[in-house]
């Protein structure tokens, strides 16, 4: 998928107070339509956890997108069958669209090892090895 250019920035954060966003360039390829997607699924699997838990939340979709195991789209990884149940029709907030943004221009912070996460405290989970719990979410590597 081609960088189309985004006329309305609907989820670009606004960056009068942050003036190294503006400076920020994507990683992936998305259109205007995946990265609205994108925002609302960041809103919805973490939208009332802290800054932290939505930037590594979107990270790991972007990780998705870079790994060879998944879908190389924004779209195509979050509408994989069982991967995401998040409702995606909430607005996001300012925090998950400097979240989201800071994601796809490649500031997360977690390793891009770390492909899944889940709303639990639990270290455990299947084959995947824990890496790190973030608010009320757990993160894990494959």
């Amino acid at each position: 998928a081609l960088l189309e250019e985004k006329n309305n920035d609907v989820n670009k954060p606004d960056t009068k107070d942050s003036s190294d966003s503006n400076n920020l360039k994507p990683i992936i390829s998305y259109t205007d339509s995946e990265y609205d997607l994108f925002c609302r699924l960041v809103m919805g699997e973490s939208g009332g956890e802290s800054y932290q838990c939505q930037l590594a939340t979107a990270t790991v979709v972007v990780n998705r997108v870079r790994s060879a195991s998944f879908p190389d789209t924004l779209e195509g990884v979050i509408k994989q069958s069982g991967q995401f149940s998040a409702r995606t029709d909430k607005r996001p907030t300012e925090s998950v669209k400097k979240a989201c943004w800071a994601a796809v221009c490649g500031k997360g912070n977690i390793p891009s090892s770390v492909l899944y996460f889940r709303a639990s405290k639990s270290k455990k989970w299947g084959s995947h090895t824990f890496y790190k719990r973030i608010g009320g979410h757990s993160f894990y590597k494959q």
